[in-house]
């Protein structure tokens, strides 16, 4: 019985040797800055492979509007490609601030942080930045696995506005843009990513006064143009018309899929004569 016990010990610790031996470590060269990634599957490795083209217009974005001493806030972090992008193109001169709600994926977010010496520039959440602070369900779509994305917090219609089941629920909290700061504290940002698969509006809706701080210099979101959706849409323009901001440009968010109606906009506030 001991013997039999003691085997099965042995063979347990080879499998979790083994597991954790299946992760590597991949270095991304992103205009000249290396960058390391860790991989333990499939659908990390495409996005680290895709790294420096899947959307050169945010790595544009980082390289034309954030500036040293700026705050920068990555809302939809995934892995944080943009994240460590920011803070290694700076060396410490920006603070980063990023949001990832899925489990997996905030895990692997950390462990990049973490493999690239950047935690005292880059600091992890794992929330879901909404139209208001509260407590909800998180939505897995697809797999529970780092990588993924098109998740949503609080409902299961995804960006296009089709429903799904979830494969697995998370709890979660939400927390609005405007109580970032002014309840909670955190810095006021002069650049924010949104990149949250069709929940884009409640983040927008959350977040009206920061809008209206003159310190936020440019916003780059990725938005899902469908029909069902056209109103909710043209409210995002609107908000930022109202607030100061022009578009600058509006680009293919998908170059793989160009057919596919998702957009990186970039917003920038206009400079008063």
């Amino acid at each position: 019985m001991k013997a039999t016990l003691y085997i099965r010990r042995i063979v347990d610790r080879l499998r979790l040797e083994f597991h954790g031996a299946t992760k590597v470590t991949k270095v991304c060269s992103v205009n000249g800055i290396d960058i390391q990634m860790e991989i333990s599957n499939p659908r990390e490795l495409s996005r680290c492979i895709s790294y420096a083209t899947k959307e050169p217009d945010t790595i544009s974005w980082i390289d034309t509007y954030i500036r040293p001493g700026d705050v920068m806030y990555d809302i939809g972090a995934n892995m944080g490609q943009y994240s460590l992008y920011a803070a290694l193109k700076y060396t410490g001169k920006v603070r980063v601030y990023c949001f990832e709600p899925e489990s997996q994926t905030y895990a692997a977010l950390n462990r990049n942080i973490h493999i690239n010496n950047v935690s005292n520039m880059v600091t992890s959440f794992c929330l879901a930045i909404s139209d208001s602070t509260r407590f909800d369900t998180f939505n897995v779509r697809g797999n529970l696995r780092a990588g993924e994305a098109i998740h949503q917090f609080g409902r299961t219609i995804d960006d296009a506005g089709i429903m799904f089941t979830p494969i697995h629920r998370q709890g979660m909290m939400g927390v609005s843009l405007d109580d970032l700061h002014y309840i909670y504290g955190m810095d006021i940002p002069q650049c924010i990513k949104i990149d949250v698969d069709g929940l884009e509006s409640a983040v927008i809706r959350g977040g009206t006064r920061i809008l209206r701080n003159s310190r936020l210099r440019s916003v780059l979101i990725e938005i899902t143009e469908v029909l069902s959706r056209k109103e909710e849409m043209g409210l995002i323009y609107e908000t930022f018309e109202k607030n100061g901001f022009r578009v600058v440009s509006k680009v293919a968010a998908r170059i793989e899929e160009p057919e596919y109606p998702s957009y990186n906009v970039v917003f920038s506030r206009v400079e008063s004569s």
